[in-house]
Order: C-alpha cells, then structure tokens, then sequence
C-alpha cells in the first residue's frame, strides 16, 4: 500500500499537465486523500495490526483505490477527446505550400 502511495504522490506531483489532473480532482482534495489514507496505515500499525484490518479501514483504502482509478480513467477520457478534437484540425495536415493564409484561417477558426 505504501508503494501505492508513492506512485499516487510522484503521479499527481509530476504529472504533465498539472491542470488537466486539477479538472478533475483539486490538489486539496488530493492531499486530503492521501493524508486519509497515511492516517488510516498509522492506526493500523500503531495497534501493530491486531485484529486485522477493520471493516472502516478497509472502506477507507477501497475508496481511495477506488478513487485512484476513476481519476486515470478520467484523465484517459479527457486525452481521448483531445485526439478526437486534433484529428478535426485540417490546419495540422496536408501540404499548405502557396496556401499560408487558408492555413492560418482555417488554425483561427478551430
């Protein structure tokens, strides 16, 4: 779970295109997130794991994995439609030798 954790951490803090990941869930709630979670592992293993992990913990951890996959599938979705808008852009392929000005027009009104 750690592990995770610090995958999550350097995603969010290295992440391309920090805006696009803030349009899907604020860093606030992120860091909020992510502090649940360190919080919940810390319980756990100040009662050095006896019993087990708790039903609510279990929540916990489940929710935020949960959480973690939503985001990505969000961001893929988000990247899809990009693609799908840049393939509309007629300004971006084809020969515009003699044509710079269509080009710069038809760039304008995408």
């Amino acid at each position: 779970m750690t592990l995770a954790i610090r995958a999550a951490k350097m995603y969010y803090t290295a992440h391309e295109q920090p805006e696009r990941l803030d349009a899907i869930k604020p860093e606030r709630q992120i860091r909020a997130d992510i502090f649940s979670v360190m919080e919940t592992l810390k319980q756990m293993a100040t009662r050095r794991w006896a019993g087990g992990m708790r039903d609510e913990e279990l929540d916990i951890l489940d929710r935020w994995i949960q959480g973690l996959f939503a985001m990505l599938q969000q961001e893929h979705d988000m990247e899809e439609a990009e693609r799908a808008e840049q393939a509309t852009w007629t300004w971006l392929h084809g020969d515009w030798a003699g044509k710079e000005v269509e080009r710069e027009l038809s760039f304008m009104a995408s």
